[in-house]
Order: structure tokens, then C-alpha cells, then sequence
């Protein structure tokens, strides 16, 4: 989706890692819920 296309963007160009960790799990747990709204 162009919100997970975002948080992409966000996460390759951020310069701090413990930032970037955080916009990683953050991406996770949206894709994950995505992913089990959609297999219901």
C-alpha cells in the first residue's frame, strides 16, 4: 500500500539505527495485521 511504501522510504533514508529498528518493528506489525485481515 503507499503507507507501507512510505514507511519504507522512511526507514532508508533514516541515519539513526535505534530509529530505524523502531520504523522496522513498527512496519512488521502493520504488515503482519494486514496480512491476518486479509486471510479472515
Amino acid at each position: 500500500t503507499k503507507e507501507h511504501e512510505d514507511i519504507l522510504k522512511l526507514i532508508e533514508n533514516e541515519t539513526i539505527p535505534s530509529v530505524r529498528e523502531a520504523w522496522i518493528d513498527y512496519f512488521l506489525e502493520k504488515t503482519k495485521l494486514s496480512k491476518y485481515k486479509k486471510s479472515d
